[in-house]
């Protein structure tokens, strides 16, 4: 509002900014005091869990993927086996399957 007000102040549209306020200051990200995992902390964490999420999870943190970008990462992996499998399977049951994958990453629960 500052920023809208000292254009038009400097356009001429108005005389003076009714905005005086300064802006409160933003407090410092609790996150950012966290240190990072150590290669040791990150081992125990991947053995520790199941086999169904530890590539994501492992990805995620090696990589520094948000987790929408796993989450793409994991199906369009599933959609590349599933291709790759297309010649073994019938043509449309391969469709069926990748257009599945697709809807269920598409799901508002997913996202």
């Amino acid at each position: 509002m500052k920023a809208v007000y000292a254009k038009a102040v400097v356009e001429g549209a108005v005389d003076k900014s009714p905005v005086t306020m300064k802006a409160p200051a933003i407090p410092k990200s609790r996150q950012a005091q966290i240190p990072p995992a150590t290669a040791e902390e990150l081992q125990t964490i991947y053995a520790a869990m199941p086999n169904t999420t530890r590539i994501s999870v492992w990805l995620g943190a090696i990589i520094d993927l948000r987790i929408g970008e796993v989450v793409s990462l994991h199906v369009w992996l599933m959609a590349v086996i599933v291709i790759s499998l297309a010649p073994a399977m019938h043509s449309i049951a391969a469709d069926i399957v990748v257009m599945a994958i697709v809807i269920w990453a598409m799901t508002p629960s997913r996202r």
